[in-house]
């Protein structure tokens, strides 16, 4: 009977080790898939706001470009607003390319998280 029972603590303390096992790998998991998806949470938000700083960007070049053409249909001289155009234009480029990186790190992101969903 001892013998038994002992058999039988046994096995049901292999079986409590097996489960806290299963129960802390599944809170590992757990843990990676938060940290993907706050990850992701932090590229979408600076993608947008790149996007909206390119947005603005490109209004600025629209308006120095107007400047320009009432400048020259008003016979005035065209250094400052050609410097001005030029200078917005270098601006967007440079937003321009800081969004490209900006959704690169977003599919990054995405695909990491992806790729965590599909590991638990």
């Amino acid at each position: 009977m001892a013998k038994s029972q002992t058999a039988a603590e046994g096995d049901l303390r292999s079986k409590k080790e097996a489960l806290r096992a299963a129960v802390r790998e599944a809170l590992a998991q757990r843990k990676v898939l938060k940290a993907a998806q706050v990850a992701l949470r932090r590229c979408c938000n600076r993608a947008t706001c790149v996007q909206r700083r390119k947005k603005a960007r490109s209004q600025a070049l629209h308006v120095a470009r107007a400047c320009l053409e009432a400048c020259r249909r008003q016979g005035r001289s065209l250094t400052g607003a050609r410097q001005r155009v030029a200078a917005a234009r270098q601006r967007l480029q440079e937003e321009s390319r800081l969004a490209a990186e900006a959704g690169a790190e977003l599919r990054a992101a995405r695909a990491r998280r992806r790729l965590q969903e599909e590991a638990v």
